[in-house]
């Protein structure tokens, strides 16, 4: 297998109660005194002269997992509600940054595997070859990724590539792993030496600490849909992004795909689409046509989209933004940066 998928992790945190305690091996869960927080929605006997846990309304109330992820934290209520533990804020920032480390682990693997949905591919030792003949001007569609720890011979894994995907009739651009930050600019002078011109780019990776605070357009429409129809290419062809067809259409076709279309007088004018996998939810493509742009489009499709997500109680949800204008959206939708990453790209130079 040319890819990397799996990395350590120390703790469970579907287990991890709003408060930051853990109900696995509980005496009193174990006895069936208690149900456990989670189990229970927070109505467990240590709060039954009130209904319920306060903590775990609090944290419902701010869309955060447990306390350490709340965009409040750490509050000054913490010490009364959680007298228990005198260490709480530093146990609970603890498992934020732990929780934080894992779940972006998952979204770099998630970054480098997702073109598997709607494009060829093929496995090297050193990494992965993505191809797609019939839609070359899709970058997506079109990259090798390579691993930093799966490269003996960088000269010939460069060579290699260049010999792949001009059989295939494509240029060569070639993708560090997300798992290995701002590599490409340590081995810059390979890549020249091998004719790539290469760069860094910041990425940034942002996850739902807050409540969704957009208020949508009323007069845009937002609809779920499954299944692909002229209204939906139409979209990219009004954004003049027609290599985005191909790709959207196989995603839709995936099994665990999800897409909203936001519609102004009962014509589709934008779309947001993207899938989940056994790592994340992740956010693919966010498109309004040109002419109808700031109308408020984009802002209706994420509140739709981060509201589904918290109904159906989505898990490791992530997107990094393309821009400042989406970036901004998204931040109305409860999102913050957590973290920036240096993303290493290569283009073979044939004007060399």
């Amino acid at each position: 297998m040319g890819y990397r998928t799996e990395y350590a992790k120390l703790t469970v945190f579907t287990t991890i109660t709003a408060c930051g305690e853990c109900c696995t091996g509980c005496s009193k869960k174990i006895n069936g005194e208690c149900p456990g927080c989670i189990e229970a929605d927070g109505r467990v006997p240590e709060w039954a002269q009130s209904g319920t846990c306060k903590v775990h309304a609090c944290c419902k109330e701010h869309n955060a997992r447990f306390c350490g992820l709340c965009s409040e934290f750490p509050c000054g209520k913490l010490p009364q509600m959680i007298s228990w533990n005198p260490e709480i804020i530093d146990h609970l920032s603890k498992l934020r940054n732990e929780y934080i480390r894992d779940i972006l682990q998952d979204c770099y693997v998630e970054e480098d595997l997702f073109p598997m949905i709607f494009t060829e591919y093929e496995e090297r030792e050193y990494g992965i070859l993505f191809y797609n003949t019939q839609n070359k001007d899709s970058y997506d569609s079109n990259h090798a990724v390579i691993y930093k720890d799966r490269i003996h011979d960088l000269p010939q894994v460069l060579k290699d590539i260049v010999e792949f995907y001009k059989a295939n009739g494509s240029r060569p651009i070639i993708y560090q792993s997300m798992l290995d930050d701002n590599w490409f600019d340590e081995i810059k002078d390979e890549l020249t030496a091998a004719r790539y011109k290469s760069w860094i780019e910041d990425q940034e990776y942002m996850l739902q600490s807050d409540r969704n605070r957009i208020i949508p357009n009323p007069e845009i429409e937002v609809r779920m849909v499954s299944e692909w129809n002229n209204e939906i290419e139409n979209v990219f062809l009004e954004a003049e992004e027609p290599w985005e067809i191909m790709v959207a259409k196989k995603t839709l076709a995936y099994q665990k795909a999800w897409m909203f279309v936001a519609y102004l007088d009962g014509k589709s004018i934008g779309l947001l689409y993207g899938h989940i996998s056994k790592r994340a939810c992740r956010v693919d493509y966010l498109i309004v046509s040109k002419k109808h742009r700031k109308t408020g489009a984009g802002r209706a499709l994420f509140y739709s989209y981060v509201e589904w997500c918290r109904q159906n109680d989505m898990g490791k949800v992530y997107i990094w933004p393309d821009g400042d204008t989406p970036k901004r959206i998204y931040e109305e939708g409860g999102f913050r940066v957590v973290e920036i990453r240096k993303a290493g790209r290569a283009v073979l130079d044939e004007t060399v």
